[in-house]
């Protein structure tokens, strides 16, 4: 399942290029004011919100606040131009991240990718190791549930086989990265997803 944004952006430049930005990890859904905001809100489920701080009817911690009230656990990102001390501060008091418009795309970036759930990395990363190494769907599923703290036993139990059969498909997996341990093999893969 794809990530979903709300973005409470009134510039329309800002809105296409925080679409284009986003777009990548997921569906993105753009409104200009505080009160389309608290509406849009209500009728889906968010993984993340993305707020300017100045709207023309609001500020963007009104926005911050409906948003908490509905979906306490889904991130937020205040993006503004302001470099107020005051704005700053409260960002931090509602555990809210914080970036200025000057040059967000590393953060933007660095915040999608946190929304966005290790599974579903994973899987988007895996496609690209499935035809680089010629890893079968078992092997590929054996990969991700081993980046995912699997122990070979619940993997087994996860696949309904043996605990040989998932060694088969390590050694497998091994022999076609080419890599020395299976941990090797994990590193290597979630340093990708990373993009480090």
């Amino acid at each position: 399942m794809r990530a979903s944004y709300l973005v409470v952006e009134d510039d329309s430049l800002w809105c296409r290029r925080l679409d284009a930005m986003l777009r990548e990890w997921g569906d993105v859904t753009t409104v200009g004011t505080v009160c389309a905001a608290r509406a849009t809100m209500r009728n889906g489920r968010w993984s993340a919100l993305v707020t300017d701080l100045l709207l023309p009817d609001g500020s963007g911690f009104e926005v911050v606040a409906a948003f908490h009230a509905i979906q306490p656990a889904s991130a937020i990102l205040v993006l503004t131009g302001s470099l107020e001390e005051d704005a700053i501060n409260r960002a931090c008091e509602l555990n809210v991240r914080y970036a200025v418009k000057l040059n967000p795309s590393s953060a933007i970036e660095a915040f999608a990718r946190s929304v966005t759930p290790l599974r579903e990395r994973l899987v988007d990363a895996i496609d690209a190791w499935r035809a680089r190494h010629g890893l079968s769907e078992a092997e590929c599923d054996v990969l991700i549930r081993t980046a995912l703290g699997e122990s070979r036993d619940e993997i087994a139990a996860g696949r309904l086989s043996s605990a040989q059969t998932v060694k088969k498909q390590c050694t497998g997996i091994l022999r076609k990265t080419q890599d020395g341990t299976l941990q090797q093999a994990v590193t290597r893969l979630l340093r990708e997803v990373a993009g480090t």
